[in-house]
């Protein structure tokens, strides 16, 4: 957590699947497949799944010659 200038905490934000449906232009079953795949760095909360988004480059640059052609 970090503190803004009111000195109240402030949690990073964090990408939700409407945010990586967006990102990746995807309808949501596709964002669900995304989030699924092995190695993708997805936190799940219960129902809720969320994305550091520093995470989620670094996979990307890792990943980046990859085939997900058949999600």
């Amino acid at each position: 957590m970090k503190k803004d200038y009111n000195g109240k905490a402030e949690i990073e934000a964090y990408l939700t699947i409407q945010d990586i449906m967006e990102l990746f232009r995807c309808k949501r079953e596709k964002a669900y497949q995304i989030v699924n795949v092995n190695g993708f760095p997805a936190m799940r909360l219960g129902r809720t799944i969320l994305v550091e988004p520093t995470s989620l480059k670094a996979w990307m640059i890792d990943n980046k010659n990859s085939d997900f052609s058949d999600l």
